[in-house]
């Protein structure tokens, strides 16, 4: 048998079963369980207007075929910003360049 809680309404008085597991807040699993963003090979980065630095990694993963999904799933959402998707200091694909 298992309970999912909201971490504003723990209940800690008693064990989850028989076998005495804790209970696992499963609305904070995600934030348990991911990688730092410096451990993904490949970084979607939103740029500020000037180009001057990343204002903010929109996503992160390991594997060219995701890197790729999410940069362009970024191009959806932020058409009229600089985006680039970056494999170390390599730009793979950017948009928005400057001539």
């Amino acid at each position: 048998m298992m309970t999912v809680r909201t971490p504003a309404t723990p209940d800690c008085s008693r064990p989850i079963d028989s076998r005495g597991y804790v209970p696992i807040l499963f609305a904070m699993a995600p934030a348990l369980f991911s990688p730092p963003i410096d451990e993904f090979t490949f970084l979607v980065e939103l740029w500020t207007d000037d180009d001057l630095r990343v204002e903010r990694v929109i996503a992160g993963a390991q594997h060219i075929r995701l890197a790729r999904a999410a940069y362009d799933a970024a191009l959806g959402v932020y058409a009229d910003r600089r985006i680039r998707l970056r494999h170390g200091t390599r730009v793979i694909r950017a948009n928005n360049e400057t001539a």
